[in-house]
């Protein structure tokens, strides 16, 4: 068969340059997933938090007002000005 379509000779490099950007960028990519910033426990807190007010509410022992407002507070949402 080769000497009806005789090889290339850039084909074998080109295919080790190709095996070398795929092992770079596995690298590089594997490389993000280690160094990825790590939440902090903040969002379990609030989880926790808002079904403790959740249950408190549904229990009776705070109103539907009092409730928005704590889980407001919870999640420290702050008023955008336009």
């Amino acid at each position: 068969m080769d000497h009806i379509f005789p090889k290339h000779p850039n084909i074998d490099r080109s295919i080790e340059l190709l095996r070398v950007e795929h092992a770079l960028q596995q690298h590089k990519a594997e490389e993000t997933f280690v160094h990825m910033p790590k939440l902090s426990k903040t969002s379990d807190n609030i989880d926790a938090q808002l079904a403790r007010l959740l249950e408190e509410n549904a229990n009776e022992e705070i109103s539907y007002l009092q409730l928005a407002i704590s889980c407001g507070k919870a999640v420290k949402i702050k008023l955008i000005k336009r």
